[in-house]
């Protein structure tokens, strides 16, 4: 067949289904154990302790972009290339993934009501809500959390976003 032709609806099979093998899949499949073997959905996200070389590897890949322009030899743009991966190694090196574990509606319920029985500040309430569902990396407190926010607003939101994400999971899509 060449790569031009079609098929038709009759050329196209059907996968064959033995119906005695489906038979027996079904009647010994056993839905309580599926349930008691599942686990909640985790997200994780990655924030940086030290984003200042980002303006760095910014200017690199610009002057990297302007010496291939310019048509500078090989040597100057590999220096160039070299001092960028040190940088973005460094960036990565400061690395920290956190990830969060998915809670019932009901288990959110009351560590609200807990957290605000406790505090009356919204962030402080928020932040004791989310430390209860990161289960990595260990000893995260509220206080913590709330210096993140304080000292970087955008990777506060990364992590805000990824709890919220892992909170109204409407269905779960496998990344493979």
């Amino acid at each position: 067949m060449a790569i031009n032709d079609e098929m038709t609806m009759d050329e196209v099979s059907a996968p064959v289904v033995d119906e005695a093998t489906m038979d027996e899949q079904v009647a010994s499949f056993d839905l309580a154990a599926w349930v008691e073997g599942m686990t909640p959905v985790r997200r994780s996200v990655t924030i940086y302790g030290d984003m200042s070389g980002n303006a760095d590897i910014g200017i690199l890949e610009a002057r990297i972009r302007e010496a291939r322009l310019a048509g500078a030899d090989t040597k100057e743009i590999r220096a160039l290339e070299t001092n960028k991966r040190a940088v973005a190694k460094h960036v990565a090196d400061s690395a920290l993934d956190f990830v969060f574990e998915g809670r019932s509606a009901d288990w959110i319920r009351r560590a609200t009501k807990d957290a605000q029985e406790a505090c009356t500040e919204d962030a402080e309430i928020l932040y004791r809500v989310m430390c209860g569902q990161i289960v990595e990396p260990a000893g995260v407190t509220p206080k913590l959390i709330g210096d993140i926010a304080a000292v970087d607003g955008g990777q506060f939101a990364n992590l805000l976003a990824m709890w919220k994400q892992t909170n109204a999971e409407a269905g779960v899509d496998i990344p493979f």
